[in-house]
């Protein structure tokens, strides 16, 4: 009886899982670094390239996120990412000034090594 009950618990906990973890290479970079990619759905947060970005759209296919930074010194930023459920390709889009750089990603899921 303990261990259906565990079982159930177990099953419940792993349905209702809001964090999603992958890693994503840049297709327009020869580097072998790949960046962290999390995204908690129950939260509206992404967290990408260190920054947490708040999720305004969460569809079947897409989640976009943005984050803006004020900095006096450099001037404000704004960033912009869209990542597709379906195919694992993840866009940003970084607005700085009057300069618009965007860089193409291929995400895959993982699991966390460390919780």
């Amino acid at each position: 009886m303990n261990k259906l009950i565990l079982l159930t618990l177990f099953v419940c906990s792993s349905l209702s899982a809001n964090e999603l973890t992958f890693v994503c290479d840049n297709v327009n970079s020869s580097s072998d670094i790949p960046e962290s990619l999390v995204i908690n759905t129950k939260d509206a947060y992404l967290i990408f390239q260190k920054n947490k970005h708040s999720i305004y759209v969460n569809n079947e296919t897409s989640v976009m996120a943005r984050y803006e930074q004020k900095n006096a010194v450099l001037g404000d930023s704004k960033s912009v990412v869209e990542f597709n459920k379906v195919s694992g390709w993840l866009s940003t889009f970084l607005f700085y000034g009057n300069t618009t750089l965007d860089d193409v990603y291929k995400c895959k899921k993982q699991t966390r090594l460390m919780d």
